[in-house]
């Protein structure tokens, strides 16, 4: 399996959110919430990023750590 490049141009604005702790990088639109993996295996890329989402849900719905794990199942768009 090998990962899709691609290029982009446009105008991003970065947004620095203080007081939050969080181990890699999250990305917001208006309409979706993203979360990232980096390793050069790609099946552990997105096993990582699978578990920056659950934790990231957990904490926007004040969750314990593993209740958003039933969601995970739930349709999801991958980009």
């Amino acid at each position: 399996m090998t990962a899709l490049e691609t290029a982009l141009s446009g105008t991003f604005r970065l947004i620095l959110a203080q007081g939050f702790e969080v181990d890699l990088p999250r990305a917001e639109t208006p309409s979706h919430h993203i979360t990232m993996g980096f390793n050069e295996d790609l099946d552990d890329a997105a096993k990582t990023a699978l578990r920056e989402m659950i934790t990231l849900i957990g904490e926007r719905l004040g969750l314990s750590p593993r209740t958003p794990i039933c969601s995970a199942a739930l349709p999801s768009t991958c980009a």
